[in-house]
């Protein structure tokens, strides 16, 4: 994902930094096992630094907006087989 995508993905979903840092934390913690080492929330600072391309994602961070991304995806399929179902046969 892009530094632009990044950016975009955060603003899409009405967060700060610092709140998409929190939320991706939740959502990293959300998908290991417990027996892992919880993540800490993430700073302001160092979404910024995504952002910005001075840092890389981790990729724990990576495989969330991935996953984010195909669900995203999934549902603009699911969206556009709906619309086939409905159209009238000509």
């Amino acid at each position: 994902m892009s530094k632009e995508d990044l950016k975009n993905l955060r603003r899409s979903l009405g967060m700060t930094q610092a709140d998409f840092g929190v939320w991706m934390a939740e959502q990293i913690n959300a998908t290991q096992p417990e027996t892992l080492q919880q993540v800490r929330p993430y700073t302001r600072q160092k979404v910024n630094a995504w952002e910005s391309g001075q840092l890389s994602v981790p990729a724990k961070a990576e495989l969330v907006l991935l996953r984010r991304q195909l669900a995203d995806k999934d549902a603009e399929i699911q969206k556009l087989r709906q619309r086939r179902r409905q159209k009238p046969k000509q």
